[in-house]
């Protein structure tokens, strides 16, 4: 389950392939049967996910650092 906003609208995600998984967001943007897929990947010392219909002016890429 992906939470996005700040009301927390909750997103459910479908495994896909690997690391990458997609969900169905419904918005003006992506109407319904849109599907946009999460990929998920970690490094040395972080951890990254990036969500597709978020990253069109690079917006969608969230890292967590230990």
């Amino acid at each position: 389950m992906l939470r996005l906003g700040p009301e927390g609208r909750e997103l459910p995600l479908e495994h896909w392939d690997g690391d990458s998984f997609v969900l169905r967001p419904v918005t003006e943007n992506q109407p319904g049967g849109s599907v946009s897929r999460v990929d998920f990947a970690l490094g040395t010392g972080r951890a990254t996910m990036r969500i597709e219909h978020l990253d069109g002016e690079g917006l969608g890429l969230f890292t967590r650092s230990e």
